[in-house]
């Protein structure tokens, strides 16, 4: 228990270091760009590339990092490394390909505001950063397996080092394009960096006589894993059109105002779950039931407990965190005004959002990822049909109020099939009393 507290410890505070440098990024745009057809433009082809990029950098590292603690040695966890780059890098390469459409099919659908020229143009140049989540996710994942949770959190600041470059080598009169080149190069820096650890790493380790056999369902349910988040990813791209209908300068609007929720969720996020996943997936592959079930109400009451008392202060203090964050250059008082409201309906969600991440690290832990992607199809249809319905009567906060309306849903759907799950196992596998 001493060494997941102090992977916490890592995960949170290197995490927050990594999300911190990450935010300059939009903090930048805004004081540059402001709000306009411009950034509405780039945040609708970005809306499309998180999607894919999530599926990556989220999914298969949270999928794989089970898949890695079950390496007996540093040859086996090179041999899975291999495996996992190669059908990683090849799955990516297919949504890059299937990513151009769908900009184009959201950019046709609000043409009136940001045209689609743009948005399909900055797409491309954003895409290459999808390989390279899927290749930076297999060696995050492989490294957390090993206890290492500091260097995969705080890489995350280095796409901000490439958009910032972006910013400062391209004159003012570029436009917005340079800034899709600046996100993909910072993907890429990341991916030298945990490539360089790695490496360091498993050369450190001791050899084993194990033998390593790759489950054959490994694909199977890694498929499971990836689909859901995929699917989760749908109901933003819902909302980012439908916000750019609804509002002038919408799309961006709504994007600042989820960059401020995401600020306060790192505390929350995929890499404070990793720890969990990876003590869970032992106490599974050692079936210490009673043990696993008792830990996970703790931190389930802790972790809901603390993102509640955050969500108070945060919202009360909402108009004012905004303008700190925000109001500066061409973000204007009026645009405060307008990204506050949408700010504090988000954090609404933080408990059930925080909850949610939890039972989903469990979820994966027990390999039932096919549970993710009944929950995750759940979801993107309750979401899609909450934000088209509340949308159209109030605007961009019935947009952001669907979102806490499907953390509720994911919560007690997790919650009963995981506890469905630990029963079924408790009765069916032996237990160890540890």
């Amino acid at each position: 228990m001493r060494g997941r507290r102090h992977s916490l410890v890592d995960a949170v505070t290197f995490g927050l270091a990594g999300k911190a440098a990450g935010f300059i990024v939009p903090l930048a745009v805004a004081a540059r760009y402001g709000i306009s057809g411009d950034t509405d433009a780039l945040y609708l082809a970005m809306a499309v590339t998180q999607l894919l990029v999530a599926v990556f950098a989220q999914g298969l590292e949270q999928y794989l990092i089970p898949f890695f603690v079950h390496a007996p040695d540093p040859a086996a966890a090179r041999r899975r490394l291999r495996w996992a780059t190669i059908r990683g890098t090849i799955a990516a390469a297919a949504g890059w390909l299937l990513g151009a459409p769908l900009v184009w099919l959201l950019a046709t659908r609000t043409a009136s505001r940001v045209g689609v020229a743009l948005p399909l143009t900055i797409y491309l140049l954003l895409a290459p950063q999808i390989i390279a989540a899927a290749i930076g996710a297999c060696r995050s994942s492989c490294l957390m397996s090993r206890g290492d949770f500091r260097w995969p959190a705080a890489s995350i600041g280095l796409r901000a080092v490439g958009v910032l470059s972006a910013m400062l080598i391209a004159p003012t009169d570029a436009g917005i394009v340079p800034l899709a080149i600046g996100f993909s190069a910072g993907e890429w820096l990341r991916v030298a960096l945990l490539d360089l650890l790695l490496r360091r790493r498993l050369r450190t380790e001791i050899p084993s006589v194990g033998v390593d056999l790759i489950p054959p369902d490994t694909i199977r349910r890694g498929l499971w894993q990836l689909g859901s988040v995929a699917l989760l990813g749908i109901a933003p791209l819902i909302e980012r059109s439908l916000a750019a209908l609804v509002a002038p300068g919408g799309v961006t609007k709504l994007e600042y105002a989820s960059k401020l929720f995401y600020v306060f969720a790192t505390i929350f996020d995929t890499n404070f779950v990793a720890v969990f996943v990876r003590s869970w997936a032992e106490a599974v592959r050692e079936k210490r039931w009673p043990a696993l079930a008792r830990d996970v109400r703790r931190w389930l009451v802790l972790v809901a407990s603390g993102a509640a008392a955050i969500a108070i202060v945060v919202i009360l203090g909402r108009e004012p965190i905004v303008h700190v964050a925000l109001a500066r250059g061409r973000f204007t008082a009026d645009d405060t005004r307008a990204v506050a409201p949408l700010f504090g309906v988000l954090m609404l969600a933080y408990p059930l959002a925080a909850a949610g991440m939890l039972l989903g690290g469990l979820t994966v832990a027990l390999h039932q990822t096919r549970t993710l992607f009944e929950v995750n199809a759940i979801k993107m249809v309750v979401r899609s049909a909450a934000a088209l319905i509340l949308g159209w009567a109030f605007g961009l906060i019935g947009i952001v109020a669907a979102f806490a309306l499907t953390h509720l849903v994911e919560c007690v759907y997790l919650g009963t099939a995981s506890r469905k799950t630990l029963r079924r196992l408790r009765r069916t596998t032996p237990a160890t009393s540890r």
